[in-house]
């Protein structure tokens, strides 16, 4: 919002058509005679302190929404699985921490110059008044720069914890799959249509019983060896 302000008028220029907020101000001037008062009826370096003042403790909400979004992430961030949805939200925080910055930091300097210079339009302490917004300023900052932080932690960590639990999956996958090798080759062997030792009884079910005996113990051996290795 662009503001030009003078000895005796503040005016307000803003893309869009009906900003809540300052509509929802002048019309509390408009029907109250109390607020009239205390908002016009000073000079305008006042008029414009309020205005700056509630467009400032406007973003304090938005902050504090920011900040539970991370609070609700850090909660099921620990679960066992990782939900989609965990990624999304701290795509839209990061999205939130790039836009909502790029609007407050140019105020900063902007503030601090009303603070620090005297200007004629402004008949009271000027110091007194924006000195507070300042630091309502910089606290916002300060809070976007910490929410940042810990978003990149988050997401640090979520993609920590996703890469490990797919290691873990591929870990046991793998086991599995060398404990079931042996077992597939000889029984691909003896699947085969010719003639092999132990298969020349046809009728009889003690080969097939000592073949599954084989694979049993096979894969008990290769269990076992694993474990001795630490590796399961």
């Amino acid at each position: 919002m662009d503001i030009f302000i003078g000895e005796d008028y503040v005016v307000t220029v803003h893309s869009s058509a009906d900003l809540k907020l300052l509509s929802k101000f002048f019309k509390e001037c408009q029907i109250n005679a109390g607020s009239r008062a205390t908002y016009l009826d000073r000079s305008s370096g006042v008029l414009l302190y309020h205005i700056l003042d509630r467009l400032v403790n406007y973003c304090f909400p938005i902050l504090n929404k920011i900040t539970e979004n991370i609070e609700d992430i850090d909660e099921v961030i620990f679960a066992k699985t990782v939900p989609d949805t965990v990624r999304q939200m701290i795509l839209l925080i990061r999205r939130d921490l790039i836009s909502f910055p790029r609007v407050v930091r140019p105020q900063i300097a902007v503030i601090e110059t009303l603070e620090g210079q005297e200007y004629p339009f402004f008949k009271e302490e000027q110091e007194v008044y924006f000195g507070d917004i300042a630091d309502h300023v910089r606290k916002i900052w300060d809070g976007l720069e910490d929410s940042k932080e810990v978003v990149d932690g988050l997401a640090e960590t979520s993609n920590w914890l996703t890469s490990h639990r797919i290691q873990e999956i591929i870990r046991v996958l793998t086991v599995i799959t060398v404990v079931l090798m042996p077992p597939t080759l000889l029984s691909g062997i003896y699947g085969m249509n010719v003639p092999l030792p132990g298969g020349v009884d046809r009728g009889s079910m003690l080969p097939f019983g000592i073949l599954l005996s084989i694979m049993a113990l096979i894969g008990v051996g290769m269990v076992t060896y694993l474990r001795c290795r630490r590796w399961m």
